[in-house]
């Protein structure tokens, strides 16, 4: 692969922008995924997109509703979201299995693997003609090259200035991503931090060939998180985090405060926050303060909710300045 296709990440995935947004849990739901794509990026649906509280609907029909109502709002290339557990947990991986065939039915065009590596699931996605997007949760050069083996069109490399889960091995955004970059021949997005032009272009000069964006995305008009922690995000900084278990932090809701004081007070004990709930409850319900709001460490860049196609046009000017 010469240097000139390692960095064409918008001609792999079909898009404009060498820009994806993060498939948030709950809250990238169809609007926000058809926005980010409409605008020239790829839009993700996170796990559980279109969540509706006590609606008796399997996970396959919701996920076929979504991408049906993205497809309402644009034709442009779309991804979705596949959960992978490491080990051979066989509920898992029928989970899995499920997940890609109904984004296959449903017209995606990538899926995000995140967490285990798995090869048959990385081949179903390949035979049903997807782009394989790679981000182990904790990426290293050992398990993105074993990525590239198995196929991986894009690695995702993420440093723990990002929000959710973060990287067990606490390597920064400005470490990680020369290290994945210089291991691999295929593209590497930078997650972590980057909420601006500026940031993309610290991207691209450390070797990224683009960018994997989640918590800019959560401040627009389309984003399915509740006003408040929009307006959270808005007010707060990065210095305002609270570190509520080794891999977690989230902005100071009265929840994540006392999650705080307990994870102060036994700093080896053993994780006590369940994040999908926890995100679900304080992000995507009606009040941040019933659970946490996980950001990454530079939101002090973000002071305003925007449509998701300006803050993708800030982002993709990082690629015309660098």
């Amino acid at each position: 692969m010469t240097d000139t296709q390692k960095k064409n990440v918008a001609k792999i995935l079909g898009v404009e922008y060498a820009v994806v947004q993060a498939p948030m849990a709950y809250i990238a739901g169809h609007r926000l995924a058809a926005a980010v794509s409409s605008a020239g990026g790829l839009g993700v649906l996170g796990p559980n997109a279109g969540y509706v509280e006590g609606e008796q609907i399997t996970t396959r029909d919701r996920l076929l509703r979504e991408l049906h109502r993205v497809r309402e709002l644009t034709d442009k290339p779309v991804g979705v979201n596949v959960v992978l557990a490491a080990g051979g947990n066989a509920a898992a991986l029928a989970y899995a299995k499920s997940t890609v065939l109904a984004a296959a039915d449903g017209g995606a065009t990538a899926c995000v693997c995140v967490g285990g590596l798995v090869p048959e699931i990385f081949d179903l996605i390949k035979e049903k003609g997807m782009n394989l997007i790679v981000r182990p949760l904790t990426p290293d050069s050992r398990n993105a090259r074993r990525a590239e083996e198995l196929g991986a069109d894009i690695f995702v490399a993420t440093g723990c200035d990002a929000g959710g889960v973060l990287p067990a091995n606490g390597v920064g955004t400005f470490s990680i991503v020369p290290a994945i970059a210089s291991s691999l021949s295929i593209p590497v997005l930078a997650a972590g931090g980057i909420n601006d032009r500026r940031g993309v272009r610290a991207a691209l000069a450390l070797g990224a060939a683009g960018v994997f964006c989640g918590t800019r995305f959560i401040a627009t008009e389309e984003c399915a998180a509740n006003a408040k922690t929009k307006e959270l995000i808005c007010k707060c900084r990065g210095a305002d985090l609270l570190v509520i278990d080794d891999t977690k932090r989230s902005l100071p809701t009265e929840f994540a405060a006392e999650v705080y004081v307990k994870h102060r007070l036994q700093p080896g004990a053993p994780a006590s926050v369940d994040l999908v709930h926890a995100l679900r409850d304080g992000m995507y319900g009606d009040n941040p303060d019933k659970g946490i709001v996980s950001v990454n460490t530079a939101i002090d860049l973000i002071s305003s909710v925007v449509p998701a196609a300006q803050a993708l046009q800030e982002l993709a000017a990082g690629f015309e300045a660098a």
